[in-house]
């Protein structure tokens, strides 16, 4: 019998493993898991032991590795977790993988293997079974517990999604060579997938909602400038909204960036600093400054030897009014009102930038949209090697769903009946990038996806919108609505 430590990732790309003792008997094979979670990079994988670090304590590992092992050289058997007909039970596979990721604290992931779970073993109940093997599992019993969530009113996407979750698990048991099969049941399983309809908002409806008047400082207005800070940050998803820092931001003046991990897929993604996407995130900066640059500071230049005094809301009335002029009148005039408009919007661009930056240098640490309890995320750094506990989990989760709790308000403000929820902006920012025909790499960059065929999966319930509007236009332009009927005898 041969026993030889060793780190076991669940995925290749995990960062993590735990650490394994893998014995050897006739070369066959069983394993041993010390529940030992520890970084990749701390695994000296030659000499079979943790490296030394200032991050766990790796003299106490290695040394409970050294009693293990000579505690299983002593007894000369392999210990009772590793008995077979345990392995051929799916149920104590799924356990062993629930466990896992809450030892990992894949708290997301959890969740969602954990509702599978539940399910599956409410559907045994129903067949009087509190246990199911690996050789029971066939193409029937995937049927059967499919009608079972139709039963319970589950609709068809849900259904695939637990259905999927077993799917996982029965093809890793296969790759861990846990189970042997030459036929595996799901290839001959059929998810059905219903269209799914994302709820976006139209460029008009956008319009709507930032014209409308609201009372400064109240929730629909803060939930505004928070849905509006989505769209102008490229489709911000809401857990990037709630988690980027000062620090995030690369200043260089007019490109200036915003550059962070993404919280749902640890990949980097990078934003502009956009006029408009500051303006919205100043408001968190320093919301008196906000009020007074935007509502009561006067702005004065000369115009045709005249000098004039604008506040900022009646700037904007007046530039719009002095663009319908030119359109009848003086387009020169407009234009030369209009480059000094956008020299006050730029200066006030550049007063917020250099405030943002001093900022970054006082708090880089301080999340700029002031959702989340500081002191909770004091240690955490969000990047590709996150791990939260379970109250810093559920801290987001709840920030998530009061935001889409106070959303409802803002749909009176768009003139529409749709539903608005945390992924509206998302699915807004790609709507108004198809009505402009932007090309799907340059969608697939904004969004942050890291291969294209995520966006085109992504863009594929798009698409009808999309077409229906491009055969608008392409009708419009034919001018049908004058073609002549022909005369009906009779």
């Amino acid at each position: 019998m041969t026993i030889t430590p060793y780190l076991k990732k669940r995925n290749s790309t995990d960062n993590y493993g735990i650490i394994n003792l893998r014995i050897t008997i006739k070369r066959k094979s069983e394993y041993y898991s010390l529940k030992i979670n520890i970084k990749e990079k701390y695994w000296n994988d030659n000499k079979k032991e943790v490296r030394k670090n200032d991050e766990v304590d790796y003299i106490k590992i290695n040394e409970t590795i050294t009693e293990e092992i000579e505690k299983l050289n002593k007894e000369r058997k392999v210990v009772p977790e590793l008995k077979e007909n345990r392995k051929l039970s799916f149920i104590q596979y799924f356990q062993d993988y629930l466990n896992e990721l809450t030892l990992f604290n894949k708290l997301g992931t959890y969740k969602k293997y954990n509702t599978t779970y539940q399910h599956l073993i409410d559907y045994l109940k129903t067949e009087g079974k509190t246990d199911l093997h690996f050789t029971k599992i066939d193409f029937n019993l995937i049927e059967d517990f499919d009608k079972y969530l139709q039963k319970i009113h589950l609709k068809s996407n849900t259904r695939n999604g637990y259905l999927k979750c077993c799917q996982k698990l029965y093809n890793l048991s296969i790759k861990e060579k846990v189970f042997r099969t030459y036929e595996n049941p799901f290839n001959e399983f059929i998810f059905r997938r219903d269209p799914v309809e994302k709820r976006r908002l139209s460029i008009g409806q956008v319009q709507n909602l930032i014209g409308t008047e609201v009372e400064f400082g109240s929730l629909t207005y803060e939930t505004r400038v928070k849905f509006l800070i989505q769209i102008y940050g490229q489709g911000l998803r809401v857990s990037d909204t709630l988690t980027i820092r000062y620090k995030n931001i690369d200043f260089d003046s007019w490109n200036s960036r915003i550059n962070f991990f993404q919280f749902k897929t640890k990949k980097r993604h990078s934003i502009q600093l956009s006029i408009d996407l500051l303006k919205h995130l100043f408001y968190f900066v320093d919301k008196d400054l906000f009020y007074e640059m935007y509502f009561t500071r006067k702005y004065t230049f000369l115009w045709k030897d005249k000098q004039y005094e604008f506040t900022f809301p009646h700037l904007e009335k007046e530039l719009e009014r002095m663009r319908s002029i030119s359109l009848k009148e003086n387009k020169d005039s407009w234009e030369k009102f209009g480059n000094k408009v956008y020299e006050i919007i730029g200066s006030i661009y550049e007063e917020q930038l250099r405030i943002i930056k001093e900022c970054s240098f006082k708090n880089p640490n301080k999340f700029i949209v002031p959702w989340l309890n500081e002191t909770l995320y004091k240690k955490v750094e969000f990047n590709d090697n996150t791990i939260l506990t379970k109250q810093q989990y559920n801290h987001i989760q709840s920030r998530i769903t009061v935001y889409n709790r106070n959303l409802k308000r803002l749909e009176k403000l768009t003139g529409t009946n749709i539903r608005i929820t945390s992924h509206t902006p998302r699915h807004t920012y790609t709507n108004l990038l198809l009505t402009i025909n932007t090309d799907v790499y340059s969608i697939s960059k904004s969004l942050g996806h890291s291969k294209l065929s995520i966006t085109e999966n992504y863009l594929n319930d798009f698409e009808r919108v999309k077409v229906d509007g491009d055969n608008s236009e392409l009708f419009r332009m034919m001018n049908l609505s004058k073609t002549k009927l022909p005369k009906i005898e009779g």
